[in-house]
């Protein structure tokens, strides 16, 4: 009975460390192979992975799982394959309904010399970012490529807009060809979302139960409401109370583009995930 009640632990906190340690995937380490799009001959996504996360804001003074608590955070990696000599004017990074400005981490560029690859870091500040009534966009325009050549874009976009929350959707972008395209969404279990679109073309897996942020604290003998950081501690001091500590869990959709349609020119924007949010249930 002890080996099993170990057991169960040691899973639990596996299960507890595989989510809160989760980060955005990055792509494998650029190779010979991502410069040879000769099938398709214009700029092709080899890679697109993101990661769209709510950050808890802990307060001292207050418990429970509150949708002010929660904001939204998106990160994501883009690895492009721009043809030689046809220049790419911009990229499109996500749609402007989070109503935040998308920040351009970092950017590489590879190009093949020979047998050889060469790398280049670009300067973040030297990329604008720009907008219009449907997506916000990254300037490619100087970018040169006598050769093939293969850029890796990592951004990032914090909103604490409380409407970003409300619609999680992102797209195909016409005129590219995608052999990769992925999305995880870790969601906390107050929101309760429906996916609007249920889009052949895409895997959706669904994970429960994750534990995530820590909420609060509930004393065994007191009443059903959890009790903050500041009040726990003081009627901890002053009575010996016990207090168990409280956490949300999470679920976890992932999306994939099948393997069926990897490879396929995108003519037109194409929306393949529309998380429409439904209702919220708070736990205080």
């Amino acid at each position: 009975m002890r080996s099993l009640k170990h057991l169960i632990l040691l899973l639990l906190v596996f299960n507890n460390f595989m989510l809160l340690s989760q980060k955005l995937d990055k792509p494998n380490s650029i190779n010979i192979q991502d410069f040879d799009i000769s099938n398709f001959n214009r700029a092709t996504v080899l890679y697109n992975n993101t990661l769209v996360t709510f950050p808890y804001k802990i307060n001292y003074g207050e418990a429970g799982a509150l949708d002010k608590l929660f904001s939204l955070r998106i990160e994501g990696v883009i690895r492009l394959c721009l043809p030689k000599n046809e220049a790419m004017e911009y990229i499109a990074i996500i749609p402007v309904i989070y109503g935040q400005e998308p920040t351009i981490n970092s950017i590489m560029m590879y190009y093949q010399t020979g047998n050889s690859i060469t790398t280049e870091k670009l300067k973040t500040k030297d990329l604008e970012v720009f907008q219009d009534s449907i997506y916000y966009y990254c300037d490619l325009s100087n970018i040169g490529t006598t050769n093939n050549t293969v850029i890796d874009l990592f951004y990032t976009c914090n909103t604490p807009i409380k409407q970003a929350k409300e619609n999680i959707t992102f797209s195909l972008i016409r005129n590219l060809v995608y052999k990769d395209f992925n999305v995880q969404v870790i969601i906390p279990e107050i929101y309760y979302y429906t996916d609007l679109l249920n889009e052949p073309i895409v895997t959706v897996e669904v994970g429960k139960n994750y534990n995530g942020p820590l909420i609060g604290y509930w004393n065994p003998f007191g009443g059903p409401n959890l009790t903050c950081k500041a009040l726990m501690e003081t009627f901890k001091k002053a009575f010996g109370a016990r207090y168990e500590e409280v956490y949300c869990s999470q679920n976890l959709t992932s999306i994939r583009l099948k393997s069926a349609y990897r490879g396929i020119v995108v003519d037109s924007d194409k929306e393949i995930v529309y998380l429409k949010l439904m209702n919220i249930n708070e736990i205080r």
